[in-house]
């Protein structure tokens, strides 16, 4: 599955984050907050599930609506009870939903991110590995001109680079990038979420640079967070935080290189 997957994904991307695309998504921007110390965003990869009259399938689009409503409940909550329950309710959508259904891609993404709320709120590895492994079913189903390719690569790449977080593989952190430079390479400027998945993009380089010490990784984190700063409005509620991330990566490279300029900008 993960050869397959990666072949569909570099085949359409080229993993060139200058291309882009017409693509447009729907999905909005999320903030999540590893162990460490980088800022890390996320697609949230819930979306509001439509009705549609195919037979047999009335029990799945119903459910629908409650898992999203039990679980807004339970991100407010923390209830590890009610993640148990949106994940029994969403693993029995999918047993309802056809192969062709339209929203089968969407239902594997919000399947896999409860998995990753209970891995949030319990710590089990086996929560992390079903969230990669229906992220990633959904993102081989997920059509190359589908306006919602770019999150659902960018909510893959998350859990990977959760899985890094947790377990210091840095297969995980390559396979977190490549996805992320390809949700930003078929993202079109302009976009407002393109300077979440920059964000992202270059707290990888940086958690590259400090698991390799290569000095072109923290280059490349530098542009790359300088871009999304740049893209990113005055007022914007995650400005802060990016202005944040640019000054570490400036203060890292002050600290290798003992330049001034760096130390300036990091402040």
């Amino acid at each position: 599955m993960k050869a397959s997957i990666e072949r569909i994904v570099w085949g359409l991307c080229g993993v060139r984050t200058g291309r882009k695309s017409n693509s447009r998504s729907s999905k909005n921007e999320g903030l999540d907050t590893p162990e460490h110390i980088l800022h890390r965003e996320q697609v949230d990869g819930n979306t509001a599930t439509e009705l549609h009259p195919i037979s047999g399938n009335r029990f799945s689009n119903q459910q629908s609506g409650l898992t999203q409503f039990d679980r807004n409940q339970s991100q407010g909550l923390g209830n590890p009870d009610d993640l148990e329950e949106i994940i029994e309710y969403e693993k029995r959508q999918l047993e309802l939903t056809p192969e062709d259904h339209p929203e089968l891609a969407s239902r594997l993404i919000s399947l896999g991110t409860s998995y990753d709320d209970r891995f949030s709120s319990l710590g089990e590895m086996d929560d992390l590995t079903k969230s990669i492994e229906y992220k990633s079913r959904a993102v081989a189903l997920t059509p190359n001109d589908d306006p919602a390719l770019p999150s659902r690569l960018q909510t893959l790449a998350f859990s990977y680079s959760s899985r890094f977080s947790h377990l210091g593989k840095l297969d995980d952190l390559e396979r977190s990038m490549k996805y992320e430079s390809c949700a930003v390479a078929l993202t079109p400027d302009g976009h407002p979420d393109l300077p979440s998945y920059l964000n992202s993009l270059g707290g990888s380089y940086h958690l590259r640079f400090m698991r390799l010490g290569d000095l072109d990784n923290l280059a490349k984190s530098v542009e790359i967070y300088s871009r999304a700063v740049m893209l990113t409005p005055d007022g914007h509620p995650e400005l802060a935080l990016r202005l944040a991330n640019l000054g570490m990566s400036y203060a890292a490279r002050s600290n290798r290189l003992g330049e001034l300029d760096d130390l300036s900008k990091s402040i």
